[in-house]
């Protein structure tokens, strides 16, 4: 049980940071809006591992661990895998490569993505009776 708890931890802060990234793009700061989108989708695909007792250490393993028991078995589909490693090179990219630019659109389009993810990840609890 201590893993649901933990779950749900994950899942809240994943709310969080979904707010933060909607609040972020709309002050026009794309950059700052992809981060946050990023870390929605990290926390809220680490909930859904968590949720079924499945733990990585490193973003790269948590994307890993997710292909095999959540794509394949068809409870996410195929292109969720692909934007989710997108997302996280994009995250790379502006908070290290100085002279990343975003355009707006492409923005909005991971955030929209990582809110889209964020519901899916809470049906995952709902399906399981959390």
């Amino acid at each position: 049980m201590e893993h649901i708890k933990k779950a749900k931890l994950l899942l809240n802060w994943a709310i969080q940071t979904i707010e933060d990234s909607l609040k972020i793009h709309d002050n026009e700061m794309p950059l700052a809006s992809v981060n946050r989108a990023y870390y929605t989708i990290y926390h809220a695909l680490k909930s859904v591992l968590i949720l079924n007792q499945i733990e990585s250490k490193t973003p790269t393993g948590l994307h890993t661990l997710f292909r095999p028991h959540f794509v394949k078995t068809g409870i996410f589909p195929k292109e969720t895998s692909e934007w989710i490693t997108k997302s996280f090179i994009m995250r790379q990219n502006v908070d290290y490569d100085f002279e990343t630019t975003i355009p707006d659109e492409q923005a909005k389009d991971i955030v929209k993505k990582a809110s889209n993810f964020l519901e899916s990840s809470k049906n995952c609890f709902s399906n399981q009776g959390i």
